[in-house]
C-alpha cells in the first residue's frame, strides 16, 4: 500500500518569507495562496498570524505494510 506522508522542504522562516504552498505551524497544515500571500487552514478559516515561524513542507508518497 501507499500513503501520502508531509516533510520538511527547507528551513523555518517568518510566514512573510514562506513561498507559496504548504507550511506547518504547531501540528497543524496549512496552505499559503500565491495570489496575496493569503494562507489559509484545513477548514478555509484565513491565517492572520503573519509575523510567526512556519515550517514549509511537501507530500510524499511512501510504501507501507499494512496489518
Amino acid at each position: 500500500m501507499k500513503r501520502m506522508i508531509i516533510v520538511p522542504d527547507g528551513w523555518p522562516c517568518l510566514y512573510h518569507e514562506c513561498r507559496p504552498g504548504f507550511f506547518v505551524v504547531n501540528e497543524s497544515l496549512y496552505l499559503k495562496s500565491e495570489y496575496g500571500g493569503e494562507g489559509y487552514c484545513d477548514t478555509g478559516e484565513y491565517f492572520a498570524k503573519t509575523d510567526c515561524m512556519v515550517q514549509p513542507v511537501n507530500s510524499v508518497w511512501e510504501e507501507f505494510e499494512s496489518d
